[in-house]
């Protein structure tokens, strides 16, 4: 697993997971003991499982194992030999042979469970299950190790992940957990750049709190070791880096084709059909038209690389919030023009929507607020004033006798729990509870 140093926050996960640790250790048997640990790239999940295979040194008798499931060619729909043997030879690497099939490699995980389960110790298995088509293998070691595994009480296993694991046995799936990983707060970016507070917060905008990107500010800040001097040219600089080292955590799957989309769609924040037909244009060149079903498979591609999900509540693709807000900043400063391209059309694409469609006004509305807001993210214009605007205009007749009080309070519900928007409007309102207060003293003056 790839060192990370220096290692900060994640307190609740490291002492959630030595917990277990400690009770196996001890004789009771934890009714969760299979931890998934999922986020994005480069949220710090290697070095999660690097610093609690440091601290599980403490537990003399516990046996602990690193496995890393081997990525998969893109075009993958099963388990190929080599990735079985890739297995194998981890969990067992003193063996020299390697199984021949696919029916002798399933015998030889099952033996590997067998001989950890002979040495009557606790376990620990640290699995890395973040490679590309990583669900398949990992469909095969929940089977052929983790169950006899969980099934004999003798283990916990930390499992790092892109996106929360399928469990296909019961008797994993009733003793598994989930844990979505979240960004470094302010003071433990502070401290993992070794910084003041003050000083760290004209980053933050920039790191989100990623450790990745953090790690790419303590290389540049070698160079420039005064943030608050930086130039403009600088800021892009450290914005490239850090899209630099996410693209390569990807890896070469990530074509140019995605990579545009990735970037367009991103500073969409969110897309269906038929906006995505539109932004799409902006990345093929006039000679070269792209039809639907080119970029649906896009967009199909990018899912599988875990960049863009599925939101149910709005039914509508997204390009991973997390990551979503590094690419689309770093577009506004290296290719503004095309930046602004996306937002008009954006703006454009929701204000028919509003003026042509009667069901979900409050995401449409959503949607216009935050992408009016990047536009005229420097002309001084409050999203306050935007936001009364565009209720009186569309969510009121133009007699004032009708307000469609329906997508007023859903709108304020969307408003609450949009972590987009929280950032958009740091430095236009307090925070959202004062956007929100504000749509509150709206509504009040309308009824």
């Amino acid at each position: 697993m790839e060192a990370r140093t220096p290692f900060v926050g994640r307190r609740a996960e490291v002492e959630y997971v030595l917990q277990h640790i400690h009770a196996l250790c001890h004789g009771t048997a934890p009714q969760i003991c299979l931890l998934n640990l999922c986020g994005v790239y480069g949220i710090g999940k290697s070095a999660l499982l690097q610093e609690l295979a440091q601290r599980a040194t403490a537990y003399e008798d516990l046996v602990c194992l690193t496995l890393r499931l081997p990525a998969l060619p893109m075009e993958a729909k099963a388990l190929t030999l080599a990735a079985r043997q890739a297995i194998i030879h981890q969990l067992h690497p003193a063996d020299g042979e390697l199984p021949p099939d696919d029916a002798t490699a399933d015998g030889a995980l099952a033996a590997c469970a067998a001989a950890l389960l002979r040495r009557r110790a606790p376990i620990l298995l640290l699995i890395e299950a973040e490679e590309r088509h990583a669900t398949l293998a990992f469909g095969w070691i929940e089977r052929g190790l983790l169950l006899p595994l969980v099934r004999a009480n003798r283990l916990v296993a930390p499992i790092t992940s892109h996106a929360p694991l399928r469990w296909r046995e019961l008797d994993t799936r009733r003793r598994a957990e989930s844990r979505a990983l979240t960004p470094l707060s302010l003071q433990e970016t502070a401290n993992h750049l070794a910084l003041t507070q003050s000083v760290a917060a004209t980053l933050y905008p920039f790191t989100r709190g990623l450790p990745l990107a953090n790690a790419v500010a303590r290389v540049l800040l070698e160079e420039a070791p005064d943030p608050l001097r930086w130039s403009d040219a600088t800021q892009g600089e450290l914005l490239a880096r850090i899209a630099q080292q996410l693209y390569a955590r990807v890896g070469p799957e990530l074509t140019n084709d995605l990579r545009c989309a990735c970037e367009t769609l991103a500073v969409a924040r969110e897309f269906t059909i038929p906006l995505l037909q539109q932004l799409l244009t902006l990345c093929a060149p006039p000679e070269q038209p792209r039809n639907q079903a080119f970029q649906l498979m896009l967009v199909r591609q990018l899912q599988e690389l875990d960049l863009v999900v599925w939101e149910q509540q709005s039914n509508s693709w997204r390009v991973v919030p997390m990551l979503r807000q590094i690419i689309a900043k770093g577009l506004r400063y290296h290719d503004p023009q095309r930046y602004q391209q996306i937002q008009q059309l954006a703006c454009s694409y929701y204000r028919q929507m509003l003026d042509e469609v009667i069901v979900a006004r409050h995401l449409h509305l959503a949607e216009l607020l935050w992408h009016t807001m990047e536009r005229q993210h420097t002309n001084g214009t409050t999203a306050a004033d935007l936001l009364r605007h565009f209720v009186r205009t569309y969510l009121v007749s133009p007699d004032g006798q009708q307000v469609d009080y329906a997508a007023l309070n859903a709108l304020r519900n969307r408003l609450l729990t949009d972590f987009d928007q929280s950032a958009a409007f740091d430095d236009q309102t307090p925070n959202l509870a004062a956007l929100v207060a504000i749509l509150d003293q709206t509504m009040a003056e309308l009824v």
